[in-house]
């Protein structure tokens, strides 16, 4: 019997029964439904056919059941969601009312989907929150959505980008570092530095690392020296410094991490017996009992370690290790003794291939180890270089041959829902020619967006002399 034939057996049949027959079958039926087959009822049909409020006679459990199959998309384009969105008015419905209040589950699947901050408590006015900023998602892959700035940073190519609230601070070629006002335009400080492998600031120093063997701090008050770390032999690739104690952390290309006097510049301790490739990235975690420091390392060769030392004495102790083939990769650490790397390979974990792994830092009092917090794969984004991340989003920078031109994209990627949020396409004629990588703006919306926290300035990116600010226009701000 073909479906046809099928149907109208079974219409002649259901047309026999009585009422209490017919409403027992309709139960059944929609018990089976799947999400497509709901969304016709409550979009298509019950809509164009009663136009009644056909919820108000439903009991609960099953009126929660139906608005549950309803996805993002179809639930905000749905009768019964333009109903809600009108809720900050004083004409509200008392069915819808109830509804929203009760099922509470819809808007906490809804509010992750879109990828916001669980909200302590879910009120109606999430609704209308929930529905700008899904728009915002939208406006945030299109490229008239994004309005750009151009600053002539220097007069020689730039090397280099980090930011630092409104502060950003750009290496030239030329060996200075100028720092710009981004939120009024503006040049501050020139300082007559040398080449940058890294470098980052706060109010009263910067702090480099140069490819001509030493590290250094600069004054902003005098724009000058403050003090010289010389003692590598070969590049040096990551600074860290520890106020509180006075203390220095470089990593170099000589495969050393060495501790220095903040103020004189002598060299604590060097430690060569740790890496065995260029030192990527180094970085103070904690001060522990019996002034023991816990430091994170990483290296070209696709290490990272986790290990102390004490300055007074000339000792380290290794502590754990996490390998890895990401090799160029350097870990992004968070403040709470947390990181992420993306791994291609795991010997040592459960991790799985081509995914984004989250760790923690365990056993601060006795042995420090590795934990693995969550391990999620990343789909559908091939030849990808991590930009930056959060506990909910990650950023990607790929290169895509579109027709005939190689073309750089940003890809959002949702962790927790292992899917691309948006793919914002990056301008051409910023990605032409030698330049560092772009670098993210605002950051707080990697874990979550929440009601203040939308990202305004997007991204910033390098083309030889000029450095381009993109930000999201200001007439599609949540």
């Amino acid at each position: 019997m073909d479906f046809k034939d099928w149907l109208e057996s079974t219409k002649g049949r259901f047309s026999s029964l009585c009422d209490k027959e017919k409403t027992e079958t309709l139960h059944h039926l929609l018990e089976l439904c799947g999400s497509e087959q709901l969304s016709f009822l409550v979009q298509v049909y019950l809509p164009t056919t009663c136009q009644v409020d056909f919820f108000a006679v439903l009991p609960n459990e099953l009126s929660h059941k139906i608005i549950n199959y309803l996805d993002v998309s179809s639930a905000f384009n749905s009768r019964l969601v333009k109903d809600l969105r009108t809720m900050s008015l004083k004409t509200v419905n008392k069915t819808w009312n109830r509804l929203v209040t009760d099922c509470i589950s819809l808007w906490s699947r809804l509010i992750w989907e879109a990828g916001m901050r669980q909200p302590l408590k879910i009120t109606r006015n999430h609704v209308h929150t929930l529905a700008k900023r899904i728009s915002r998602n939208r406006h945030m892959a299109d490229r008239k959505s994004i309005r750009e700035e151009i600053v002539k940073a220097a007069n020689v190519n730039v090397t280099y980008l980090y930011l630092n609230g409104n502060m950003l601070a750009i290496g030239g070629e030329d060996r200075f570092v100028y720092i710009w006002n981004i939120r009024v335009n503006e040049l501050e400080k020139v300082i007559a530095a040398h080449s940058i492998a890294d470098l980052n600031f706060d109010k009263e120093y910067l702090y480099t690392a140069s490819y001509d063997n030493s590290a250094a701090v600069w004054s902003f008050a005098t724009e000058s020296m403050y003090c010289l770390y010389a003692g590598h032999i070969n590049g040096v690739m990551s600074i860290d410094v520890n106020r509180e104690d006075n203390l220095v952390l470089t990593g170099s290309a000589d495969y050393t991490v060495k501790v220095w006097d903040f103020h004189s510049g002598h060299m604590l301790n060097s430690f060569s017996n740790i890496h065995f490739g260029w030192v990527k990235k180094v970085k103070f975690l904690e001060k522990l009992k019996g002034d023991r420091h816990l430091v994170i390392s990483s290296d070209a060769k696709g290490n990272i370690f986790i290990w102390t030392f004490q300055f007074e004495h000339n000792w380290s102790n290794e502590v754990d290790i996490l390998k890895h083939l990401q090799s160029f990769v350097s870990p992004i650490i968070f403040n709470d003794k947390t990181f992420c790397v993306v791994l291609k390979s795991a010997e040592s974990t459960k991790c799985t291939d081509e995914s984004i792994n989250y760790f923690s830092i365990e056993n601060l009092d006795t042995r420090p180890t590795f934990k693995l917090l969550k391990s999620k794969r990343i789909r559908n984004i091939k030849d990808k270089l991590l930009i930056d991340a959060g506990r909910r989003f990650a950023v990607f920078m790929v290169n895509e041959l579109d027709a005939i031109n190689l073309q750089t994209y940003f890809y959002i990627y949702d962790i927790d829902r292992e899917d691309i949020l948006q793919r914002i396409q990056v301008p051409k004629d910023r990605c032409e020619g030698v330049a560092p990588v772009p670098i993210l703006g605002d950051r707080d919306w990697l874990d979550g967006f929440t009601d203040n926290n939308q990202p305004n300035l997007l991204f910033i990116s390098v083309e030889r002399q000029f450095v381009t600010l993109h930000y999201l226009s200001h007439n599609n701000k949540v």
